[in-house]
């Protein structure tokens, strides 16, 4: 896990502790224990939000254009003297004091927030890879509502020991109790660090000016910014997603504001509410914040079937049709239809039911936000989310109360509700806007490298196009176009078509050459093009022995009848292309086992039906494989740190026989990264051949996988998520549609 989200996890469960802890007794000291009105306690909630909002997007605009951390490390500061001042004001015997120094102890907290709410929020995005955002973000929600519950649970327990009463001696405990636990929080985030979020290769390379590039997680937004233009001003990714999602959360915010800080006095005042007792109260809380927890999970699940936006509709939904149901319940108690005990009962399910479904579309909004947005962006639309929970929250704190004290909790509840509506309503007009989030967008830590995606293109090149041009083997301007136009398509891995390492080596008329110095200019070309747009990028070293076709004064090298220095002399072939392969600047070399269509050179050495050597290169399996064993190994020892050795293996008709399965792992304990299976007589998703892989997996469980074939998305996602397969060859499609792995996000 990234030390980024550790410590996210650490502070949200601290923080959520604190709070759960302290928020009821705050809000029964400031009505109960001060004797003030539910407006003055509104008021204090306001003052935080307003005073976040000064901070709020300067602190977005620096945090994007310098670095996240110090506005985080700066907010710390703020944060510890609010917890200072909160605590000192409960010592305080003046009340108008005590009032005072309340409101500095909320301008700071809101100040702090303000300061680092955008930056670390985008931090932890930047930490977390694509695709699985909105998993982490749902993890992470959960394990912030079980901590929150576990606030409360430890309230109820000093209650116990202190008194199951609302009297000043226990809410002030239990404000100190909070504020520790706060601070704790503060202390935490205080070590996130930008050198810790996660880093892409390409960030050694400029980008192009059309293409924004998420530099720590290889969010790609590919095109032409005028595919986005809002109110005339052009954006290089669909604006108007994260703009309705703000403004949603920005309707949440200012509805729940007006009702969620006065659900204690409701419970706990007796005058206006339910007299109930602490104990009975926190426990109530607890348990809502761990049902809230799983109600996340929930929502994270049901985007299978309803999609991210789909999922938000239907909790929100369900969530109002509760906040309804508070209002009736309060309506028939207080006609005196219904006993006060079954009134509680009701208001226990209802509330805990509205809590838990509103919050739990909370980090698919996030997810969705940070998904679309580049991380240029992110501090700044974090800011405004922050502005929907920091002032419209707080300021709505405030008519709540006046609501409250004037007209009582019908009418707040019926205002919040209204609210909801209208902000659950509006996200119908972008559901068909919010791009699906598939595992095939998920990032892969690839030995020393990581790709953005799990979607790769084999060495396939289109038909139409001439990949070399004939007598010098040098790549074509039209190949290099072709493969840069597949890159900002954003495909995460690329292999080049198989190069000759020889003269004697090439098997097709316009095949890609590795076998002089002269291609390493434009190979250097198509690697520079791939990488500005995002993609790593692999090539293949070939050889196609006895199937040569004999060019110029070359002569056809049958292993059957070579000797030892001609062997040799194809083994040093090999260590020069790897040369050339570094120097381009290649992030994978693969070397190949072709078991159909057209066997190559190490295949025909593998292979009973072509090795007819009677020496110690033939005859045995350990003495056919022993040829192609050496070269890897010879390759492995000269592969600098930069480079990944992969595998390319097409599979016989009769599958992997015990002798291959053998000989990958053999390849795996010499040094090979990766492996590149490839079923052509069978469909790679067919039970037989999953089986099969299953098998495999069991044998060298830590190998990564490519599986190559002919795959539908939905097809290659349950490969994927079932774990046959760690990236799936998806030629076919990318040659119809090079930017269709957009369409994933």
């Amino acid at each position: 896990m990234n030390w980024n989200v550790k410590l996210a996890y650490i502070q949200s469960i601290m923080a959520a502790i604190g709070m759960g802890i302290a928020q009821t007794a705050f809000s029964i000291y400031v009505t109960q224990g001060l004797g003030q009105p539910n407006l003055v306690l509104g008021n204090l909630f306001t003052t935080s939000g307003l005073a976040s909002t000064i901070f709020v997007f300067p602190s977005g605009y620096f945090a994007d254009k310098y670095r996240r951390d110090i506005l985080i490390r700066i907010s710390f500061f703020f944060g510890i003297l609010s917890q200072i001042a909160l605590v000192f004001s409960t010592t305080l015997m003046d009340p108008d004091i005590t009032l005072t120094v309340l409101f500095i102890a909320q301008a700071l907290g809101g100040l702090g927030w303000g300061l680092s709410g955008p930056a670390a929020q985008a931090l932890i995005a930047d930490s977390i890879e694509s695709g699985d955002r909105s998993r982490v973000f749902a993890n992470m929600h959960l394990v912030n509502l079980l901590a929150s519950a576990i606030g409360p649970f430890i309230a109820a327990g000093l209650t116990l020991i202190l008194g199951d009463t609302w009297d000043m001696e226990t809410l002030t405990n239990l404000i100190f109790m909070g504020a520790i636990c706060t601070s704790l929080a503060y202390i935490a985030v205080f070590f996130a660090s930008d050198s810790k979020a996660l880093v892409s290769r390409i960030e050694r390379t400029d980008l192009p000016p059309n293409t924004t590039i998420d530099s720590q997680t290889n969010d790609q937004k590919i095109g032409d910014p005028s595919n986005f233009i809002l109110f005339g001003r052009p954006f290089s990714y669909d604006v108007v997603v994260p703009i309705i999602m703000v403004i949603s959360g920005i309707i949440i915010g200012f509805g729940a504001g007006a009702t969620v800080a006065f659900f204690p006095v409701l419970f706990a005042d007796p005058d206006i509410g339910y007299g109930l007792q602490p104990l009975f109260t926190y426990v109530i809380f607890g348990i809502t914040n761990i049902v809230t927890g799983f109600a996340g999970i929930f929502a994270q699940r049901m985007i299978r079937i309803l999609g991210r936006i789909g999922s938000m509709f239907f909790t929100q939904g369900l969530a109002i049709i509760c906040l309804l149901g508070l209002i009736v319940n309060l309506v028939l108690y207080q006609s005196s239809l219904i006993t006060m005990e079954f009134s509680i009962f009701l208001l226990v399910v209802f509330y805990i039911s509205r809590n838990a479904l509103m919050n739990a579309s909370g980090p698919l909004s996030r997810s969705i936000v940070m998904d679309i947005v580049p991380t240029k962006s992110r501090a700044k639309w974090n800011s405004l989310e922050t502005l929907a929970w920091g002032m419209f929250w707080s300021v709505s704190a405030s008519i709540g109360g006046f609501i409250v004290d004037n007209f009582g909790f019908l009418y707040v509840f019926s205002f919040t509700a209204t609210l909801y509506t209208i902000a659950t309503l509006i996200l119908l007009s972008i559901k068909n806007r919010v791009p699906k989030e598939s595992i095939l967008t998920r990032e892969y830590q690839l030995g020393k490298l990581k790709t953005r995606n799990r979607v790769v293109l084999p060495t396939s090149l289109n038909g139409h196009i001439k990949a070399a041009e004939e007598v010098s083997g040098q790549i074509t301007s039209e190949a290099i176009s072709y493969y840069a136009e597949t890159a900002k398509g954003g495909t995460g891995l690329i292999y080049l078509p198989p190069a000759y390492i020889s003269l004697s080596a090439k098997d097709q008329v316009n095949q890609i050459g590795i076998h002089d110095d002269y291609t390493i200019h434009k190979l250097k070309d198509v690697v520079r093009e791939c990488h500005k747009y995002g993609a790593l990028i692999g090539i293949r070293l070939a050889h196609a022995g006895v199937f040569a076709l004999g060019v110029a004064d070359s002569k056809i090298e049958d292993p059957n009848h070579m000797s030892y220095k001609q062997l040799y002399k194809v083994l040093d072939d090999y260590i020069c292309a790897l040369g050339r392969v570094t120097y381009a600047g290649f992030d994978i070399v693969e070397l190949s086992s072709c078991f159909e269509r057209d066997p190559d050179f190490f295949t025909q050495f593998i292979s009973p039906k072509y090795n007819k050597r009677t020496d110690e290169y033939g005859s045995t399996f350990e003495n056919r494989i022993k040829f192609p064993i050496e070269v890897i190994q010879a390759i492995k020892q000269n592969l600098p740190e930069s480079l990944m050795l992969s595998y390319y293996l097409s599979v016989p008709q009769q599958g992997l026989t015990d002798e291959i399965i053998e000989y990958i792992k053999i390849l795996e304990e010499v040094g090979v990264e990766l492996l590149s299976l490839e079923f052509v007589y069978q469909s790679p998703s067919s039970p037989n051949v999953v089986n099969q892989i299953l098998h495999l997996r069991k044998e060298v469980p830590s190998l990564p996988f490519i599986l190559n074939g002919t795959f539908d998305v939905s097809s290659a996602e349950t490969l994927v998520q079932k774990g046959q397969a760690d990236f799936i060859g998806l030629g076919q499609m990318i040659q119809k549609d090079k930017s269709f792995p957009q369409a994933l996000k």
